[in-house]
């Protein structure tokens, strides 16, 4: 599995690339479900991006802040599909977060990130601390245990919950530290292996977004626009963990950005989607989703 993955469209478009950063299990892969997002005479090319976790032997790729995660796909971004931008980025839940850093980062390096698309993606500075390690824990439990479903995979007992730290390299294999074998590595990767990276992706991305190290508010995004689409239907809050957690689902259902500060970019569009958040890459709203997200490239002339 390849950090880099052309999702659809053509590479040698004209059109600026869209990119997709993935979601808190790591894998670039519900961007599949996404239908055709350009008319034939244009085809935009459409990347995702996947964490390291799954192409690499690294034990701890997810060791650092949002900031630092983004500022290695940006690396990532100008080596491997464009060098200079403009840029335009999104992501779903964390992908979006990820995307807003990423953005800040390059108009720090002097590039332009006209457009932002966020899919119900909140903003990270209000993600809540974990009280404890077994607080941290059973969220991640929790987390990987509604992705699972819908991978039609095993779950985790709460009561393992625990093992998360401890089982790593039992689900995936042992370390090496021989950087000849991750290509290799990356090309075998069984489906237990790839799980028990997700579990570990999903573990240590929880703890990046809860250190709040964000710095989206420290950049200037006046010539920025963003696009959120927005899911209506809100999940159960009775798998959040503790209080703080649910009042922020509280708070967040009844904010039309989603704690983004509107008046911080150019323009800043809502678009709902009738789904949860769980679910807006689900069958029965992959074509939905399709459309807003091509109504809004629909719209760009780059």
């Amino acid at each position: 599995m390849d950090t880099i993955t052309l999702l659809q469209g053509d590479p040698d478009s004209n059109l600026t690339p869209l990119i997709l950063v993935h979601a808190i299990s790591g894998l670039a892969l519900p961007y599949f479900a996404l239908g055709p997002l350009s008319e034939i005479e244009e085809d935009r090319p459409v990347y995702g991006i996947s964490s390291p976790m799954f192409t690499s032997t690294l034990a701890n790729p997810l060791d650092g802040t949002l900031s630092q995660l983004a500022e290695e796909y940006v690396a990532t971004v100008r080596r491997e599909i464009q060098p200079f931008g403009p840029y335009l980025l999104g992501g779903w839940s964390m992908g979006g977060m990820i995307a807003m850093e990423m953005a800040a980062i390059l108009q720090a390096q002097g590039d332009e990130v006209p457009h932002v698309l966020l899919i119900d993606s909140v903003n990270p500075r209000y993600f809540p601390e974990f009280q404890d390690k077994k607080q941290h824990d059973i969220q991640a439990a929790l987390t990987y245990n509604a992705i699972a479903t819908r991978m039609n995979a095993p779950t985790i007992p709460l009561f393992q919950c625990g093992l998360f730290e401890d089982d790593y390299y039992s689900s995936s294999g042992e370390e090496s530290n021989n950087d000849s074998d991750t290509e290799e590595f990356a090309e075998d990767l069984s489906i237990p292996e790839m799980l028990g990276r997700m579990r570990k992706h999903i573990h240590q991305g929880l703890g990046v977004l809860a250190s709040q190290k964000s710095r989206v508010d420290e950049f200037d995004f006046s010539e920025t626009e963003v696009t959120l689409i927005r899911c209506t239907v809100r999940d159960s809050i009775d798998s959040l963990v503790n209080d703080r957690r649910k009042i922020l689902a509280q708070k967040r259902s009844q904010d039309n950005t989603l704690l983004w500060p509107a008046e911080s970019f150019k323009s800043f569009k809502t678009l709902n989607i009738d789904a949860t958040h769980d679910g807006c890459f689900d069958a029965e709203h992959a074509d939905e989703l399709t459309f807003l997200v091509k109504d809004v490239l629909d719209n760009l002339d780059y």
